[in-house]
């Protein structure tokens, strides 16, 4: 099993903090995650128009390294209002209209056949993430990071500590 991919949909509840999401039926242990939503709350795949969004992109290797990027803009209303915000303590969460937080998963681990997520702040509403979870014996190595670019021209050097095959940017 060189390489394993295993794709997977589903919705966070809401659950108090400190209850979990296990997933499983992955077919393998994954090595790394990477979360995506929108800020839906249906149980299935549809479509939303004329609707404010609450999107984010977030990804874990293990439960002390993972972050998530997330926005929230309204649709609509009399005032413009949208909010972005960057952790490193969650791979996926939410904001209010307001700009607050209004849920935030953990990674917590990488199991034998899928993983699990940790309510760290309740979410208000059922969210519906998805999920790529990539593993086998050809992933050696994985890292997450986030990084300030410089405002000036010209090339910078990152390191993180080996010689990535793929790098993923977010922001």
């Amino acid at each position: 099993m060189p390489l394993s991919v295993f794709v997977d949909t589903f919705n966070i509840t809401t659950g108090i903090a400190g209850s979990t999401v296990a997933r499983t039926g992955y077919g393998f242990q994954p090595s790394a995650a990477i979360f995506f939503w929108s800020g839906a709350t249906a149980t299935t795949d549809t479509l939303t128009t004329n609707a404010p969004h609450q999107r984010g992109f977030g990804a874990a290797v293990s439960a002390t390294s993972r972050w998530a990027v997330f926005s929230q803009s309204e649709d609509g209303s009399l005032t413009t209002n949208a909010d972005c915000m960057i952790r490193t303590d969650s791979c996926v969460g939410n904001l209010t209209a307001a700009g607050a937080v209004e849920g935030l998963a953990d990674f917590s681990s990488f199991d034998t056949d899928g993983l699990t997520l940790v309510i760290d702040d309740a979410f208000t509403n059922n969210i519906r993430v998805t999920c790529v979870a990539i593993g086998g014996a050809d992933i050696t190595n994985t890292a997450t990071g986030t990084l300030t670019v410089p405002g000036a021209t010209g090339s910078v050097n990152y390191s993180v500590g080996f010689q990535p095959d793929f790098v993923l940017f977010a922001g």
